[in-house]
């Protein structure tokens, strides 16, 4: 894949290379499906499941917007975006760890979250044809695949090609930061 940011396509090998892997194993036991989120067809066995009612009690309005219905916080809302410590990222609705400090790209100018890679089987990805985020112009995205917990299915935020790298690109809102 070149690295021309005008770029609209991603390669498989780009998207395979950005650690979008769909986990090929779950947990022992008997896990429950997941309700009350619009990413699942209601047969994927997530490890961690609420109601909707248990989801808008545990999480902020805001929260529930962008993990429980896909949204994306406001551009340079979340002070993760400008998090420089080492530590871990894990995912706000189970605690599962998905991101390492040490791949954390700073683009503060944009105002989300990036990452190169996530920790091995911490996220699912699928397309999103929705994708609309404020703030960005189609010259800074060449994607749409979308990021979601594989424990819980929380949307957790975008694989996309920004200026030329392939990343994620996260609601720091889905997140929580543990320092080292």
């Amino acid at each position: 894949m070149t690295s021309n940011p005008k770029s609209k396509k991603l390669s498989r090998r780009a998207v395979l290379a950005s650690g979008a892997l769909f986990p090929t194993t779950m947990a022992l036991g008997s896990p429950a499906f997941a309700s009350s989120n619009k990413f699942s067809s209601g047969t994927f066995p997530y490890e961690v499941t609420y109601t909707e009612e248990e989801w808008r009690s545990r999480l902020s309005e805001l929260e529930y917007f962008v993990m429980r219905e896909g949204g994306t916080e406001p551009r340079q809302s979340s002070l993760l975006a400008f998090e420089k410590r080492e530590g871990t990222y894990s995912c706000k609705g189970c605690e599962l760890p998905a991101f390492s400090a040490e791949w954390k790209v700073q683009h503060f100018d944009i105002g989300w979250v990036f990452f190169k890679q996530a920790i091995p089987d911490a996220v699912l990805t699928g397309v999103d044809t929705s994708f609309n985020p404020r703030g960005m112009n189609e010259n800074e995205i060449g994607a749409t695949i979308e990021c979601h917990c594989r424990r819980c299915g929380s949307h957790i935020g975008h694989i996309l090609e920004v200026r030329g790298e392939v990343l994620h690109c996260l609601n720091g809102t889905s997140l929580v930061f543990s320092p080292l």
